[in-house]
């Protein structure tokens, strides 16, 4: 479980008992040394799916769900996981920010641009009328 979510498995949702090591192979094998010690005990493998983009869907909940097929996507051979990597946003929001602010200025001179010229051409045309 992860929060209240099971996470999946190959074979349903996966179960891991009381630990003191873990470890999750390239392939999703999930591995544990019991407490106490003992031998190294396979609990289960993750299941890896690769589903195309237009299958998902994302819910009002912020996940991800599979349109059809009952809601589950078919396990992938191709896919592997990597171990030592943080998954994290590929959104800097500082560099965000600093970009939506130049934005703002940027817009800001415009607008004062655009004033500019039109009192420049109506000052222009009261000199031509001549008033």
């Amino acid at each position: 479980m992860l929060g209240k979510r099971p996470v999946m498995g190959t074979g349903g949702a996966i179960t891991i008992p009381e630990y003191e090591q873990l470890s999750i192979g390239s392939d999703g094998t999930i591995s544990v040394v019991p407490q106490g010690g003992g031998l190294i005990q396979e609990v289960g493998q993750l299941k890896l799916v690769k589903p195309e983009n237009n299958q998902l869907r994302k819910g009002e909940d912020g996940l991800f769900r599979v349109i059809g097929g009952g809601g589950q996507a078919d396990a992938d051979d191709t896919v592997t996981v990597a171990s030592g990597y943080l998954e994290s946003s590929n959104v800097n929001a500082i560099d965000a920010l600093v970009n939506n602010i130049s934005l703002a200025r940027n817009f800001e001179l415009q607008v004062k641009m655009m004033k500019t010229a039109e009192q420049l051409a109506t000052a222009g045309n009261r000199l031509v009328r001549g008033s």
